[in-house]
């Protein structure tokens, strides 16, 4: 029997992800960046079985650095999802890094 995934902790990721969208456009890019890491921690400690909910993470943090003028940062979060989209063989993740 197939056990069915806990969906609670991708809502605590989504809400993560969401405070943090909120602390960013209130110019606190430290804790936007906080609530990322704490989204990706989630992520990947609970839902190991799937890896988009940590693509999303992932993309969210870059995207943070990018906005931070930490484009060294973003490179090597992209790097990491590509490695994360190939292992999947994920060609649409792949097409939109």
């Amino acid at each position: 029997m197939k056990c069915l995934p806990n969906y609670n902790y991708s809502i605590a990721v989504a809400m993560y992800l969401s405070i943090g969208l909120l602390y960013c456009h209130s110019a606190e890019p430290i804790l936007a960046m906080q609530f990322g890491e704490a989204a990706l921690h989630i992520a990947e400690t609970y839902l190991h079985f799937d890896r988009d909910d940590s693509l999303i993470c992932y993309n969210y943090l870059a995207v943070i650095h990018q906005l931070e003028d930490q484009y060294t940062e973003a490179l090597s979060i992209y790097e990491i999802m590509l490695l994360i989209a190939s292992e999947q063989n994920n060609t649409s993740a792949l097409l939109g890094i």
